[in-house]
């Protein structure tokens, strides 16, 4: 029951938005390959039933995870959010402002980097750059939090300017830009709630654009953004 639940919820939101595939397909995908094998174990009630061959602890053991992964699983797709829309504001190097179909605007914090503030050097040039990247674009944002400000955090994606097509893919990662040009730096205190692909990436974007004296590394001695937060508080 809870895996059907599961799987149609993620199927529902599938069809409400076609563009948040890859978060709906990998629900689906791993909730199939976690209760499939494991469904053996449960009976009515929610009771373990152990595997034939099984003893009655290992049984318990795959009861209590098949729950507890279902639990998680029902938690991620319930706070995955992909949005569709057109930026209609950019506040700095990272945080953006969508309007949606529904004409509803939505706050996003760029995941993954951390620009310099506006007072910082540079702060800026990189509110320059996101606006040049995004603009007056249509983007897809990928979020799955949303920070203590109440702003969605995401992973922004608009098409390629190279595009010359008249409906183009939305594949250039506008946080990794802003890496690749020095705009940003990489916001390696949450790499956790990053892909490792993604972390990796940004990663190495950063140090490229670091050998490159690209952006904010023509400066002798940058600040990160967070320790100049930090030390401008009163």
């Amino acid at each position: 029951m809870a895996a059907a639940m599961i799987s149609a919820a993620s199927r529902a939101r599938c069809r409400g938005d076609i563009n948040s595939g890859s978060v709906c397909s990998t629900v689906i995908s791993v909730a199939s390959k976690v209760v499939r094998p494991l469904r053996r174990i449960c009976t009515q009630g929610g009771r373990g039933i152990p595997f034939q061959h099984a003893s009655d602890r290992e049984s318990e053991i795959s009861r209590r995870f098949f729950w507890a992964t279902l639990i998680a699983l029902a938690a991620w797709s319930a706070s995955a959010e992909t949005i569709t829309g057109r930026v209609v504001g950019v506040a700095d190097g990272d945080t953006v402002t969508v309007l949606d179909a529904d004409r509803t605007q939505h706050k996003i914090r760029v995941a993954g980097i951390d620009a310099p503030e506006k007072k910082q050097a540079f702060g800026q040039r990189s509110k320059a750059s996101m606006s040049d990247l995004v603009f007056g674009k249509d983007v897809v944002v990928m979020s799955s939090k949303r920070d203590r400000y109440g702003r969605l955090v995401g992973k922004v994606l608009v098409a390629d300017p190279s595009c010359t097509a008249r409906t183009c893919p939305k594949t250039l990662d506008a946080g990794l830009a802003q890496i690749t040009t020095g705009m940003a730096w990489w916001y390696r205190q949450y790499a956790r709630e990053q892909s490792a692909e993604d972390a990796g990436a940004y990663e190495f974007a950063e140090q490229e654009a670091r050998g490159r004296h690209a952006g904010l590394w023509r400066d002798a001695d940058p600040i990160a953004p967070w320790d100049w937060r930090r030390s401008s508080r009163p």
